[in-house]
């Protein structure tokens, strides 16, 4: 918010009545038509399926779609923007979708739907696996206050009400999707005196993690490994990965802090993307905030280095020592702090009692990367620079 200083000390009239933030209610006549067309369309499907992108979140709409995923026994995929929105563990929950970064049966069951409805998909490089993404061309595109259904469009509908009228109208079919049965996920065995490395680095955090925390995940290979946990229930995930805004996170984690103080907050960051905005940490110190900081100190821009310029000067940064810095921060702070190098060090890190702010330095080659993240970089020098790019040169990639 940015206002002029010559009026930020006039005096303005404020209304009696309290700020209604209800939403406006659809047009009656539009509602019932776009609302008997869905239902006509998912009832008919042989494979209807749902795909979640952040309206979903926004208009508060999850609940309707749980319940009309259970009458029609259809499955509910969700884009990275939305992870943990709805109970992992929910038996209609697929997974994550992102083109040709999703699962083959993930993939399968959203791309193959006869009747698909997409809540606020917006195709951005990021969430829909550089642009691979094949959405059905007849699905129901659903937005905040509008509708597509193939060639016909339904504007001055609302999704809430729209979604309700859908999940009262929809029958209970017999038999749909039917999520296979998992087997319990073992402990990470990782071997303790091992360097550490990304692999074992999120088998751990998978075991750290637990219900109701807050993960705040920042650009390149935290959001990439935030990605490929389990969630257990009512987690939430922060990302920004529409707008790739390196430093967003730490920043946001302090807000997530103050919004919510009752619940467990983790923040996932690099080295690089930490150096934008570490100064939010001395906030944090202030107020006797204690989010658990889990930093992955790899010299530079990893993410970057699986684009172009694996070696690039452009890519590395200067080293800080991160752990020191609640010090530096704020003298006399009691903030636990560790440098870890091998699993064994990082399990013993987050042993530690979190009575104060937990920052973890985690220490790991500059080459080791998720998977997801090496896709995801190949991908987008394959957008960036086309057939012919550098990314074809020998060595100037991840």
């Amino acid at each position: 918010m940015e206002l002029p200083s010559d009026i930020a000390h006039l005096d303005v009239e404020v209304p009696a009545e309290p700020l209604v933030l209800a939403m406006p209610r659809s047009d009656p006549e539009r509602l019932t038509a776009c609302a008997d067309a869905i239902v006509a369309r998912l009832t008919n499907a042989r494979s209807p399926a749902i795909l979640l992108d952040l309206d979903a979140d926004r208009f508060q709409v999850t609940g309707e779609l749980l319940e009309l995923a259970a009458k029609l026994k259809a499955p509910i995929a969700a884009m990275n923007t939305c992870k943990g929105l709805v109970d992992e563990n929910n038996p209609y929950f697929l997974g994550p979708y992102a083109g040709s970064g999703s699962k083959p049966e993930i993939r399968e069951a959203v791309e193959n739907s006869d009747g698909l409805l997409a809540i606020g998909v917006r195709r951005v490089d990021t969430t829909c696996g550089g642009f691979s993404d094949t959405l059905p061309a007849g699905r129901i595109d659903a937005r905040g206050d509008s509708v597509d259904i193939g060639p016909d469009s339904y504007q001055g509908v609302y999704l809430k009400e729209l979604l309700r009228r859908v999940a009262d109208g929809a029958p209970v079919k017999e038999s749909g999707y039917a999520r296979p049965a998992g087997t319990p996920r073992e402990p990470s065995a990782v071997a303790g005196s091992d360097p550490l490395t990304q692999a074992a680095y999120w088998s751990i955090v998978q075991d750290f993690v637990r219900e109701g925390d807050v993960l705040i995940a920042e650009d390149g290979t935290s959001e990439a490994g935030c990605w490929g946990l389990d969630l257990p229930p009512r987690c939430s995930i922060v990302t920004q990965a529409v707008w790739g805004s390196i430093g967003y996170s730490v920043g946001s984690v302090l807000g997530t802090l103050l919004a919510a103080p009752e619940r467990r907050h983790l923040l996932f960051v690099g080295d690089g993307s930490f150096q934008l905005t570490a100064q939010e940490v001395s906030t944090m110190l202030r107020h006797d905030l204690k989010p658990v900081i889990f930093l992955i100190n790899n010299g530079g821009y990893t993410i970057e280095r699986t684009i172009c310029g694996k070696d690039g000067r452009f890519n590395d940064i200067a080293n800080w020592a991160y752990a020191d810095l609640p010090k530096v921060l704020h003298p006399g702070t009691n903030a636990r702090t560790a440098v870890v190098r091998t699993p064994a060090e990082l399990k013993e890190a987050l042993a530690a009692p979190h009575d104060s702010m937990l920052f973890i330095e985690a220490v790991m080659d500059k080459y080791d990367a998720p998977p997801t993240a090496i896709e995801s970089g190949h991908r987008m020098a394959d957008i960036d620079y086309g057939p012919r790019g550098p990314q074809h040169r020998p060595g100037v990639q991840i």
